[in-house]
């Protein structure tokens, strides 16, 4: 030891595994600069010995500065690791040793009214930032006790300080009915999911809601460069918590929608391809430059520039001024489409056997849009043309090379 005898009450020394023990004497402070060398295992010291000096500086810290917390934060549930800085504060704290302000720590405790609300427990950083991490799906109250400490300065807990919080949960969309819509504005849709209207969601229990808006892709993302391009719904009705309804605008090909929630805190729920705008269908046998035919394998996706990736059925928006179509039905169909009926937001298709996104279908198939279903059990043989019978009666009217069609009861119809 070269210098600071006097802010130990014995010389430092390191431990076998190489740990270097400081015995600090009460009250000290100074700086003190040490010497380490290292000797053979005789105890002699080497002809070639490397002298390591340091530092040590002992800075007084006997109690534990006053602090400050926020007394209320609203969060949103599902937003991963979200830090909110200066949430507690030390007085002074720039006063305090480099060393000192090291040692401070926040020992946060919580109660809530929904256990699991956390993922990770709160915690609030050394420099007074609080950490969250809200469970997807999680709503409620939490409170929370705070004390400071120092506990490798030996020094106990400050008195708790108390702060509360309320998690919102997030409007959530789970689909969009009808699945498939038209192009032009005033289109009716209806939107089911949770969160988008109730005491436990919004805070309170109204018949109308304000502060609640419907966007959806709006008319011209068509690329998907343009997908931010959000365009608010009209005549918005808040059913339920669950029920939405809204009229959408003019838009073409797969679209975005999303609920948000403008109660204080903001909170957004969307729904990526949450429904289809669409005038023109196509089936068939398609071939393309950049991909195989229609029912043969291709090891490469490519979405919204050519009907590469659907097989079969192809929807295609009308074409904008750039002259861009989009292929947007993403069906996985075996064999040709020979027919094509739509009726009532519904695509039927007919053809000879049919395996779709990994199901079998015996001549044609229903589809709207988000869901494939069969026709009873289909027929015994192809279909090769099909046409409206009556869409009140939601009956089409199908010709081909079959002699039997079998209801879902799998008897027989000649």
């Amino acid at each position: 030891m070269n210098s600071g005898l006097n802010l130990f009450t014995s010389t430092p020394f390191v431990m076998d595994d190489g740990t270097l023990v400081v015995p600090v004497a009460k009250a000290a402070r100074g700086v003190a600069d040490l010497e380490l060398l290292l000797f053979d295992d005789s105890g002699q010291m080497g002809s070639n010995v490397t002298r390591y000096t340091f530092t040590i500086q002992v800075d007084l810290f006997e109690n534990l500065p006053p602090y400050s917390l926020s007394q209320h934060i609203e969060v949103v549930d599902g937003g991963g690791r979200e830090g909110y800085p200066a949430f507690a504060l030390v007085a002074s704290l720039e006063e305090l040793p480099a060393s000192a302000r090291e040692l401070i720590q926040y020992d946060v405790q919580c109660s809530t009214t929904a256990p699991g609300m956390f993922e990770v427990p709160p915690a609030i950083d050394s420099v007074g930032t609080l950490w969250l991490s809200i469970r997807t799906g999680f709503s409620g109250r939490a409170l929370c006790g705070v004390r400071l400490q120092a506990q490798a300065a030996g020094i106990e807990q400050s008195d708790q300080n108390f702060f509360t919080m309320r998690v919102w949960p997030r409007p959530r969309i789970s689909r969009v009915i009808p699945a498939i819509a038209g192009t032009e504005a005033g289109s009716s849709v209806t939107l089911f999911g949770t969160n988008f209207g109730s005491f436990r969601s919004r805070g309170y229990d109204l018949m109308q809601y304000g502060n609640l808006t419907v966007f959806v892709t709006g008319a011209n993302s068509v690329g998907d460069e343009e997908k931010e391009h959000w365009v608010e719904c009209d005549r918005l009705v808040v059913v339920s918590d669950g029920e939405l309804t809204c009229e959408i605008p003019a838009g073409k090909g797969r679209r975005d929608i999303k609920v948000e929630i403008l109660d204080g805190i903001n909170r957004t729920g969307t729904l990526l391809g949450g429904f289809l705008s669409v005038e023109i269908w196509y089936g068939g046998v398609a071939e393309d430059p950049h991909c195989a035919a229609f029912g043969v394998p291709w090891p490469h996706r490519q979405e919204a520039i050519t009907q590469c990736g659907t097989r079969g059925v192809l929807g295609f928006s009308p074409a904008d001024q750039t002259g861009v179509s989009m292929d947007i039905a993403r069906l996985n169909v075996s064999s040709a489409v020979r027919s094509l009926v739509v009726m009532n937001k519904t695509v039927f298709a007919g053809g000879g056997l049919f395996a779709v996104n990994g199901s079998r279908y015996q001549g044609v198939f229903a589809w709207d849009g988000r869901n494939i279903e069969p026709l009873a059990l289909g027929l015994d043989g192809a279909i090769s043309g099909m046409s409206l019978f009556s869409e009140s009666e939601q009956k089409v009217l199908v010709s081909g090379s079959f002699t039997k069609a079998y209801n879902i009861h799998g008897s027989v119809s000649t």
